[in-house]
């Protein structure tokens, strides 16, 4: 259920983003969502959470690593990035391509964390992206006007 309501939210998010008059930069967009959000995650974090601040204690470098790569690769570049296609396309022609984000996350663990690639992923990276490809390039069924009978 919780999943259902996050795809909901996030193609009203979308559709609100679009609109926004005047446009807004994906970058200025992203940093007041971390002003807002954060301070909200970090009291969600210690109301449910335990043991949150002894973990961050003992955290290792590439933990850290991670967090930074999450904050500038995935949220700076990736939503600056969909933000940026959001102020310049229609959104039914932007919304397919985010069916590829599974296929980039499956290539980067295979590249950054020496994941194993099998027939099952290549056969699913391939119907996907020809999928989304499909979706992206084809034309429009142009028909002619109804004409309206007296």
């Amino acid at each position: 259920a919780f999943v259902i309501f996050a795809a909901c939210m996030w193609s009203v998010a979308s559709v609100q983003i679009k609109r926004l008059d005047p446009p807004v930069d994906g970058f200025t967009l992203n940093a007041w969502i971390a002003v807002f959000a954060t301070p909200q995650l970090a009291l969600a974090s210690l109301l449910i959470e335990e043991g949150q601040i002894e973990a961050l204690r003992v955290a290792g470098f590439w933990a850290y690593f991670a967090i930074v790569y999450q904050a500038v690769a995935v949220v700076a570049v990736g939503y600056g990035a969909w933000y940026w296609l959001l102020r310049r396309y229609q959104l039914n022609q932007v919304m397919p391509a985010m069916l590829l984000i599974p296929v980039f996350g499956v290539f980067s663990g295979i590249v950054f964390l020496g994941e194993t690639l099998t027939v099952n992923l290549v056969i699913g990276g391939l119907v996907t992206v020809a999928g989304v490809a499909i979706i992206i390039l084809r034309r429009p069924k142009v028909t002619a006007p109804a004409t309206e009978r007296l």
